[in-house]
């Protein structure tokens, strides 16, 4: 997850050149901004996302028909290295998440330590 982080906040900006060899700033826009909030689809086509690093303390997508999916960080000490992931209230075994889980709304947890 450092090397996410790092290239998160080392290889985008907002200048011209603040997207690495992206000519259209639509895929790696997209890329950019998943990866922002913690989650990386790791197939095309595939509707599951790992969960990563997020850059934020807390993150609220909204989905269509008006439920929110709450993201909400544990991070004291500024740390990469993801120690446990809550979902519903539930800790799940694997650091993955599936695109029905985020629209159907609810709160993950994302302790780092």
């Amino acid at each position: 997850m450092q090397d996410i982080k790092q290239l998160l906040d080392e290889g985008f900006s907002s200048e011209s050149d603040g997207f690495p060899g992206d000519e259209d700033n639509g895929s790696m826009a997209a890329w950019y901004v998943l990866s922002s909030i913690g989650v990386y689809q790791f197939a095309p086509g595939i509707a599951k996302y790992l969960i990563t690093f997020c850059q934020f303390d807390e993150v609220i997508v909204k989905t269509d028909d008006g439920k929110e999916f709450k993201m909400n960080i544990q991070n004291e000490k500024g740390s990469t290295n993801l120690e446990k992931v809550i979902l519903n209230g539930d800790e799940l075994d694997e650091y993955r998440i599936k695109y029905s889980q985020i629209i159907s709304g609810g709160e993950l947890k994302l302790i780092y330590k």
